[in-house]
């Protein structure tokens, strides 16, 4: 059992006990986030906020830059889906939750598309495309985007 408690949670013994606190807060309002998220509420845009403005400051210390850019991409585009969906007129909310039409889903092709060429250039330029592991990462930021 120590082995397997071990494998989870040796990374964590040489942090201090804020960045540990830090980060416990921000996977708990990353959680409360996804739960807005499913009701459907608008608390889905501050408490997600919590979150990655946490993870921000966490990444850029450990110097994970990319990550970092991707959390803080998601808090300012949280500023403008909290705007976005807090918009009424006379009582009557303006931009109410619906499903993807195919405009939506040709846009977010495009976006992906530009985002795996953005980021590949990125690690090209960087020197560090140089493993199957930096592809995948490739791949995956675009997603995240």
């Amino acid at each position: 059992m120590q082995e397997l408690l071990d494998i989870f949670f040796s990374q964590y013994s040489e942090y201090s006990f804020l960045n540990i606190f830090l980060e416990s807060m921000g996977v708990f309002f990353g959680f409360l986030s996804v739960w807005f998220s499913k009701k459907n509420n608008i608390l889905v845009y501050p408490s997600g906020m919590v979150s990655t403005s946490i993870y921000v400051y966490l990444l850029y210390s450990w110097g994970l830059i990319g990550d970092m850019l991707i959390n803080a991409y998601y808090f300012i585009i949280s500023i403008y889906g909290w705007y976005y969906w807090s918009r009424s007129e006379n009582g009557n909310t303006l931009n109410e939750i619906s499903i993807m039409n195919k405009g939506d889903k040709k846009t977010i092709i495009i976006l992906f598309i530009f985002a795996i060429i953005f980021v590949f250039y990125i690690y090209s330029l960087s020197g560090k495309l140089n493993s199957v592991v930096a592809i995948v990462d490739t791949i995956t930021t675009a997603i995240f985007f």
